[in-house]
C-alpha cells in the first residue's frame, strides 16, 4: 500500500510538472522576444572591430615579411605593407561603425 501511495504521489508531481512545461512553453512562444533578431552585445561589437582591426595589421605585416624575405630587402617592405595594414584595418573598423550605426537608425525608425 504505501508503494502504490508513493507512485500516486510521483504521478501527481510529473503530471504538475507537465502541466507548468505546457503553460511556459505557450508563454515563451507568444513572447514579442526574439534573441536572434536582436542586436549584437557591446563585447561582441567591441572583439569584432578588434579582431577586424589587429587582422589588418597581422597580414600587412606577414606579407611584408614574406616580400622582405624574398627580396632581402630587410625592412622596407614590412613597414609599407604594416602602414596599409593599419590603413585597411582602420577602414574595416569604420565600415563596422557605420554598419552598427545604420542598424541602430533602422530600429530606432521601426520603432517610431
Amino acid at each position: 500500500m504505501p508503494d502504490q501511495h508513493k507512485e500516486n504521489d510521483q504521478e501527481e508531481a510529473l503530471a504538475k510538472l507537465a502541466d507548468k512545461l505546457a503553460r511556459a512553453k505557450q508563454k515563451g512562444s507568444t513572447s514579442s522576444h526574439n534573441p536572434t533578431k536582436s542586436s549584437p552585445s557591446g563585447i561582441g561589437l567591441g572583439m569584432r572591430i578588434t579582431v577586424d582591426f589587429v587582422a589588418g595589421i597581422g597580414i600587412g605585416v606577414a606579407i611584408g615579411l614574406y616580400l622582405d624575405k624574398i627580396f632581402d630587402t630587410q625592412p622596407i617592405f614590412l613597414i609599407v605593407f604594416m602602414m596599409i595594414g593599419f590603413g585597411a584595418g582602420l577602414l574595416n573598423v569604420i565600415r563596422t561603425a557605420q554598419q552598427i550605426d545604420k542598424h541602430k537608425k533602422s530600429a530606432k525608425e521601426k520603432e517610431h
